[in-house]
Order: C-alpha cells, then sequence, then structure tokens
C-alpha cells in the first residue's frame, strides 16, 4: 500500500497546528508502515504532502503592501512544512513540491521574490483564496502520480 497523504489548510484556518499535528501525522505514517510489516517483501509506503500558501491565509514576501489587519499564518505554515519535510525524511520518501503550487518566484538582479499567481486561486477574492483552480489541481495530480510511479517501486 502506498498512502500519500494532502490535507491541512482547513485546520490551520480553524486553530488547529502545531506540535498535536505533526504528532498525530507522525502516529498516521507509524500506522500505514506498520501495516505493511506483515509483507516485509512489499512494504508499504506513506508520504505526507508539504501545504501550499493561500492568499487568504499567507502574505508572501512580493505581494504588495500587507494590511495592518492581515493575519499572516507563512511563519505558521513555513514551520509545519519543515516539521512535514523531517517527518518525510525519516521516512525515507520524497514528496512532490506543492508549495510552488500557486506562487512565482522570480529572481532579478541577484534578488529573489516570491508572489502569489492569483490567477491559479479560484475563489475571486483574495480575502477568499484558498483553493487551487481545477487546472492547477490536475496538474498537482498529475504530479502525484508521477511520484508515486517514480518513488514507491509499484
Amino acid at each position: 500500500m502506498d498512502v500519500f497523504f494532502m490535507g491541512g489548510i482547513e485546520d490551520i484556518i480553524r486553530g488547529r497546528m502545531g506540535p498535536s499535528k505533526i504528532k498525530a501525522l507522525k502516529y498516521f505514517v507509524e500506522l500505514v508502515e506498520w501495516q505493511g510489516r506483515k509483507h516485509p517483501e512489499e512494504p508499504n509506503t506513506c508520504a505526507i504532502s508539504t501545504l501550499y500558501y493561500p492568499p487568504k491565509l499567507c502574505w508572501l514576501e512580493d505581494d504588495k503592501l500587507m494590511p495592518s489587519t492581515f493575519d499572516n499564518q507563512l511563519r505558521n505554515i513555513r514551520w509545519l512544512n519543515q516539521k512535514i519535510e523531517e517527518l518525510n525524511a525519516k521516512s525515507g520518501i520524497k514528496v512532490p513540491k506543492v508549495p510552488c503550487f500557486g506562487v512565482r518566484k522570480l529572481t532579478r538582479h541577484g534578488r529573489s521574490t516570491t508572489r502569489h499567481r492569483m490567477e491559479h486561486w479560484k475563489e475571486e477574492s483574495r480575502d477568499e483564496k484558498l483553493h487551487l483552480t481545477d487546472d492547477q489541481r490536475m496538474k498537482l495530480g498529475r504530479q502525484v502520480i508521477r511520484h508515486l510511479l517514480h518513488n514507491t517501486g509499484n
């Protein structure tokens, strides 16, 4: 069994993130791997997806002037992504680069900037942009399928 878990954005909105979220994800990975011990010739794999940076929650470096009332969750999502990457590294699993969806990284004159690609988000208003467009979801889905085909051996 090869599992690719992707989720968590709604948890951030509800204020449920932090060490308890990482503990739950670690337990999930251990459970999937434990189930595979019955067939050591074909062990289970479990990869946890990092989170993307929706405009509703994150203000990036080059997104113009951030309103003083905006509750920027960028630092929290980056922290969570780092912990997820560490968890995946312990499992020896490579994971697609999900945070690159919906953003554009540019380098000009030796300076690197990152900003949202608003056209890649489904909702009209920036305050509501939480979900990728269907086209971007399809691209992400293809990347996940390639990941499973090339990194799990199945």
